[in-house]
């Protein structure tokens, strides 16, 4: 790409500063262009520089310049970051005199597509960058970092490089007679298929698509109606966000908090309250109460009398997931006796401490053992590359002991590795590669 351009990399607004990056075969010719100066920057140097209109000399900023040298930058091409002013009218200012002299005005995602031409990064770490810049979660982000530096990708290509070699031995023993060289046999070769294909349904295993889950743990809170769930959400959220009244069956759908807690983002949902009978938007929300429930990683399960017989009655799967049984309106019911019960009154913000203490510890178990468990988070495209790799390598476990014949096992593993290809650098997928840049924000 012979072209420079240009684009603005800071979000547009008041601010310190604002940072312009320009990516180019002539970003230095453009450089001295507005600073006035016959100067060659040194790669990797900050140097202070005044920036001038080209044709008047009227001073535009003053502010800070750094080189990258190509192929170390992040475009892989000359690369300069101009840091100046904030605000809105400076950077703008900088930004067309720059096209004035020949640049082109940055395309969405356009630095990052120019990083994966020039063998910069691959699909799965630009759609790391993307994630990490649209991400408001710190589970998101933390997996995103782990993609950016080329842990996914590190993995797949291990998994890439076994299904390489077994074509390669293959295709050798294709073209050498038994004289000439040891033949396995088909059994030999459907172990190192199964071998790799345990290695693809481990990636799979220890991996999530990223947008089925936004938040690091999600906590529940249900029960009958006019328990007080609404109550213990605002005192959770430590505001009043649900609306509260006498009248049973005030929330009739999903009421989502979102909060911090330590380095975890934590989503706190009240529903619905669960009754029988009850008019068509009720039971909508009721609806929504159960799917809320299978969905949490952690359940606080309310009644006014006795939590535990109400929740049994429900006959739930709740099996992965950590269940407080809390009997609330202490000050107006007798406590019942129970193994694990917190009793609380959201009234006069009794038991909220202690709830919160367990509460907050089960939120980091959860947490760690969602981590252990899951190493990777990758994209649907990337998950459905997966699969459709498995698909293969079952076809050429068929096919070795249907037809038997090697030639025909290879066909299947060569489909087999043009996915796994897919799934980082695909050779003419343009419209899947558009969409993945097409998607980042201009300056990117």
């Amino acid at each position: 790409m012979k072209d420079s351009i240009v684009a603005l990399a800071t979000t547009p607004g008041k601010s310190a500063l604002n940072v312009i990056r320009i990516s180019g075969s002539n970003v230095k010719s453009l450089l001295q262009k507005i600073t006035f100066k016959s100067f060659s920057p040194k790669p990797n140097f900050c140097s202070l520089q005044t920036f001038f209109f080209p044709d008047s000399k009227v001073v535009l900023d003053q502010g800070i310049v750094v080189f990258f040298k190509k192929p170390k930058s992040y475009t892989g091409e000359n690369l300069i970051e101009l840091s100046v002013h904030g605000g809105s009218v400076v950077a703008k200012k900088i930004i067309k005199t720059l096209i004035s002299l020949g640049a082109r005005q940055a395309l969405p995602g356009e630095f990052s597509y120019r990083a994966f031409v020039n063998g910069k990064i691959d699909l799965i770490q630009a759609e790391a960058i993307a994630s990490i810049i649209e991400t408001n979660s710190n589970l998101s982000a933390f997996y995103s970092a782990k993609n950016l530096v080329g842990g996914l990708s590190d993995s797949l290509l291990k998994i890439k490089n076994s299904v390489f070699e077994l074509i390669t031995y293959m295709e050798h023993e294709l073209d050498f007679t038994e004289s000439e060289i040891e033949h396995k046999s088909l059994n030999q070769y459907v172990l190192k298929i199964k071998a790799i294909q345990k290695n693809v349904l481990s990636l799979l295993d220890s991996s999530f698509v990223g947008k089925e889950k936004n938040k690091d743990v999600r906590v529940c809170i249900a029960g009958k109606t006019n328990v007080g769930k609404s109550s213990l959400f605002n005192r959770l959220c430590g505001h009043e966000k649900a609306i509260v009244t006498s009248v049973a069956g005030t929330t009739r759908d999903l009421i989502e908090g979102n909060f911090s807690f330590e380095d975890m983002s934590v989503g706190l949902i009240d529903t619905a309250g669960i009754r029988e009978g009850g008019g068509k938007i009720e039971k909508i929300g009721i609806k929504k109460t159960f799917e809320s429930i299978a969905l949490a990683d952690i359940l606080l399960f309310i009644d006014i009398k006795n939590p535990k017989t109400v929740l049994d009655s429900l006959n739930l799967n709740l099996d992965d997931k950590d269940v407080f049984l809390i009997q609330n309106k202490i000050d107006k019911h007798k406590k019942q006796k129970g193994f694990g019960f917190y009793h609380l009154s959201c009234l006069k913000n009794k038991g909220i401490k202690t709830l919160s203490t367990d509460l907050f510890t089960s939120i980091k178990k959860k947490r760690s053992l969602f981590l252990d468990k899951n190493k990777f988070v990758f994209s649907s495209r990337v998950g459905l590359v997966l699969e459709k790799t498995l698909k293969a390598l079952n076809d050429s476990i068929k096919q070795a002991k249907d037809a038997k014949e090697l030639v025909v096992v290879i066909s299947s593993l060569y489909i087999a590795l043009d996915f796994l290809s897919e799934a980082s650098s695909p050779v003419s997928k343009s419209e899947i590669i558009n969409k993945i840049f097409g998607d980042f924000c201009v300056g990117k």
